[in-house]
């Protein structure tokens, strides 16, 4: 890991940076990984991609923490140096520790890359991050077919405390492993109705929400409709690694494929009744790093088609009048859904 931090490090150009200081880092980066907790994180998330944070006081305790590791670090023109301390942070939270939180951590930050192109620094903790999810979610779904064990509840024993103890042992055993193998077939079920579900729908091209075919979906109602309603029959998260290729296939047989818009457009567009049944609170409470779902619900914050747009760009950091593909509305959409479905 300090070999990593190290390569990190270089984006800063430090021309004291010492092995010392990087031993005293790495071990104020894992004290921080195993302490803290999602929402923090979350703000690591957004420091590390260069998204407005959360609360000022963030930046603050993040210096004083490693204040207190090496009371010469800078606090002054740090900017840089807490991003690259971020980045590290979230390495160690998601790929290096096993935190229950970590698959929301990585999904968060996915959906927080949408439409951020520039000003990102060591990408290659954030394909390690998207790898460790496409990883996770095969894994999930991998199942390994056992015999089921076969259950014996013979109580013979000679009569003497310590036989008996020894037959109620071996039951107990035995029925660890029933257990055991009646967990593994009801993920196999979990991964079947998802892969059904799923396909039926692909199948159909009908949209459970407008009650209609999606090709006959205007292409605003298209893409917020296409994502939610895919997250919806998700069973296991992090979602399947063929999403985006489902999603694709709706688009293709919708003949939706050539269709871009703007956030601005596609927001503005939105039925106000739809709007409020798309937006809740599991979803808003990630703020900006769900940047569909927080558009829609700055403009139902705000009345009129303009005033919503100068407070959402300022918040997310992106511009809401950019154009973007049908594709990339509908599968941003969808993972927004997923992180919020997932951490309910």
């Amino acid at each position: 890991m300090i070999t990593k931090l190290a390569a990190w490090y270089e984006i800063v150009n430090l021309n004291n940076l010492s092995t010392d200081i990087l031993t005293k880092r790495l071990t104020d980066v894992t004290k921080i990984a195993k302490a803290k907790k999602l929402d923090w994180m979350l703000n690591c998330v957004r420091l590390f991609i260069n998204k407005p944070i959360q609360g000022p006081e963030f930046s603050l305790e993040l210096t004083g923490i490693f204040l207190e590791g090496d009371p010469l670090f800078p606090q002054r023109k740090n900017e840089l140096e807490l991003r690259v301390l971020a980045g590290a942070i979230l390495y160690e939270y998601i790929i290096n520790l096993k935190s229950k939180d970590r698959i929301y951590v990585a999904l968060a930050m996915k959906c927080g890359l949408f439409q951020i192109n520039s000003n990102l620094i060591n990408t290659d903790i954030i394909e390690s991050v998207i790898a460790f999810i496409d990883q996770s979610a095969v894994a999930l779904r991998e199942f390994v077919k056992k015999p089921v064990p076969t259950l014996s509840l013979e109580t013979t024993s000679d009569g003497t405390p310590a036989n008996i103890i020894l037959k109620l042992t071996a039951i107990n055993d035995q029925f660890k492993l029933l257990n055991n193998s009646l967990s593994e077939s009801t993920k196999r079920l979990d991964v079947l109705e998802e892969e059904s579900n799923i396909h039926w729908w692909i199948f159909r091209g009908f949209s459970n929400d407008f009650k209609k075919s999606f090709s006959e979906l205007e292409s605003h109602n298209f893409a917020m409709a296409a994502g939610r309603e895919l997250s919806s029959l998700t069973n296991i998260i992090p979602p399947p690694i063929s999403s985006e290729e489902f999603l694709k296939k709706i688009i293709k047989d919708a003949d939706q494929g050539d269709t871009e818009t703007s956030i601005r457009d596609c927001v503005n567009e939105l039925n106000k009744d739809y709007k409020e049944d798309l937006v809740n609170n599991k979803l808003t409470a990630f703020g900006n790093l769900c940047p569909i779902a927080l558009a829609i619900n700055k403009s139902l914050e705000i009345e009129g088609k303009t005033g919503w747009v100068a407070p959402f760009e300022k918040q997310a950091a992106i511009k809401a009048q950019k154009k973007v593909g049908n594709d990339e509305l509908a599968t941003q959409f969808f993972y927004e859904n997923i992180l919020a479905k997932g951490n309910s």
